[in-house]
């Protein structure tokens, strides 16, 4: 994307501050989030906020083709189970788990909530599970407030993107391909269903969901500075927004000391060849679909943000 011919319409031109309400940031892997989620848990400490971060260890996601995970301490799926069955299961399991009571609790308890949630590895589907019951929910309690819920994200460059995951991951060369297949259209899936390595659909079906649930999102922002102004520019958004220090969100996009990032080791980076790439590009269409939609030639102007609301019930 050249700077001088194209814009990022990702973000806002303008932020509405959140006086009240909940921040909810998807944390996609290998997008620059764990510098997002440093800014927003240091925030929110300084400024009265609660931070509550929604992810599960010790998962393996990426074999995992039959059924979303849930961040509760569940114990639901069975050997030679039902899939459907087993995936109610753990959805039921994680919306009655300890977090999202807590969430809960912070939503309906305070009069004018202030939360800030990172939804990350291991926690149910935004797109296939979250977005149309339990997040209209909470809109529909912090509407009725004065508040909002504020969806926000970033993507990477699909190339890019696909070669970070390859390295934070430890693969080969040789299995370098194999491993870009296996997870297909990476952000794409993990908007809809927080695992690089769930199905969901065709290309096309894939493609049509992740835009209409992007559309929802107040801020999504891009890793890459030359394309939109990096992960500085989503964290002025956010601090815009927040209404937070606003040298913090400077610093922290600055900062490299250590404590927080989560880098690749450079002993597992090589040089990528031309037919790798070509493969590459094979295995992220969808996501460079979804990418490029945000971006806009020849002038053309931003469409608002977000595009789409959760719509209250009764």
């Amino acid at each position: 994307m050249e700077a001088s011919t194209s814009a990022w319409c990702g973000l806002p031109p303008a932020a509405t501050p959140l006086n009240c309400g909940v921040l909810w940031f998807l944390h996609i892997p290998k997008t620059g989030g764990t510098t997002v989620r440093h800014y927003l848990q240091r925030g929110s400490h300084k400024s009265g906020w609660k931070f509550v971060g929604l992810l599960r260890h010790r998962l393996g996601y990426l074999n995992d083709t039959t059924h979303p995970a849930g961040w509760a301490n569940a114990t639901a799926v069975r050997a030679g189970g039902d899939a459907a069955e087993d995936a109610a299961a753990y959805v039921a399991a994680a919306l009655n788990s300890r977090t999202w009571a807590d969430i809960r609790r912070e939503v309906e308890g305070s009069t004018k909530p202030r939360l800030v949630v990172e939804q990350h590895t291991g926690s149910l589907g935004l797109g296939d599970v979250l977005l149309h019951a339990p997040l209209a929910e909470l809109a529909c309690a912090l509407k009725r407030k004065g508040c909002r819920l504020m969806l926000a994200t970033a993507l990477r460059e699909p190339l890019a993107h696909a070669q970070s995951l390859a390295f934070y991951h430890g693969i080969s060369r040789h299995r370098f391909d194999t491993f870009g297949a296996s997870t297909a259209n990476a952000q794409s899936r993990y908007v809809m269903g927080s695992a690089l390595g769930r199905q969901s659909g065709d290309d096309e079906t894939l493609r049509r969901a992740t835009l209409s649930t992007l559309d929802y999102f107040e801020a999504v922002g891009c890793t890459e500075a030359a394309n939109c102004g990096g992960i500085a520019a989503l964290l002025r958004t956010l601090h815009a927004t927040l209404g937070w220090d606003a040298a913090a969100a400077e610093s922290v996009a600055a900062e490299r000391d250590g404590s927080w990032r989560n880098p690749t080791n450079s002993s597992a980076k090589y040089e990528v060849d031309a037919a790798m790439l070509e493969g590459a590009r094979r295995h992220t269409r969808v996501d460079d679909a979804v990418y490029r939609s945000f971006v806009r030639t020849g002038g053309a102007p931003c469409p608002p943000r977000p595009r789409a609301r959760l719509r209250c019930g009764g």
